[in-house]
């Protein structure tokens, strides 16, 4: 039973020192990729056609707009997010993490602001019709 035991601790010890391997063999591998990554995505304007799961017609899709600001690791980066869905549903985030599946389609920066121009006069239209 003590053979055993000692098998299992040394099998313990093994697995984190895999697991620190690992992380270094990541992280040699991300800085390589990070310059590719920094040049296609940093500091460029994305949109994503999104719909609800089953869209029947054109009125059923809605963009996403992304402004990507830095990679953040080789799987996302963190990004400015407008979205107004089929629903009438307004999100503007500062720094959303996204996948870069979603920044696959460039638009322009004209195309980016003239959007959140628009959200934000919108919200202010509802502001004005709140009353506290």
């Amino acid at each position: 039973m003590k053979n055993i035991d000692k098998i299992d601790k040394s099998m313990l010890v093994l697995r984190k020192k895999m697991d620190v391997l690992r992380e270094q063999r990541e992280e040699l591998e991300f800085s390589k990729l990070l310059p590719e990554l920094r040049q296609k995505y940093e500091g460029k304007y994305f949109k994503f056609r999104n719909s609800y799961s089953c869209p029947e017609t054109q009125e059923d899709y809605w963009y996403i707009y992304f402004r990507c600001d830095k990679v953040e690791n080789k799987y996302t980066a963190i990004c400015a997010k407008l979205e107004k869905t089929k629903d009438k549903i307004i999100r503007i985030e500062t720094k959303a993490h996204e996948g870069f599946s979603l920044l696959e389609k460039e638009c322009s920066e004209k195309e980016f602001y003239d959007t959140l121009k628009k959200l934000q006069a919108e919200i202010k239209t509802i502001g004005a019709r709140i009353t506290i």
